[in-house]
C-alpha cells in the first residue's frame, strides 16, 4: 500500500476525494493523507 501525505486538513487542500466537505470545521491537528494499491517497492 502507497501512502502520500497532503498536508494539515485546516489548509482547504484542493482534492477531489475532499469534494463537499467543509475544511474549516477540521482542527489544525487532523492531517490529510491519501492511499492506494500501487506498491512502493517490487521483489
Amino acid at each position: 500500500m502507497r501512502l502520500n501525505y497532503l498536508g494539515p486538513a485546516c489548509l482547504g487542500i484542493d482534492h477531489p476525494a475532499l469534494e463537499g466537505y467543509d475544511l474549516t470545521h477540521f482542527k489544525t491537528s487532523c492531517y490529510l493523507v491519501g492511499g492506494s494499491r500501487k506498491r512502493m517497492y517490487s521483489r
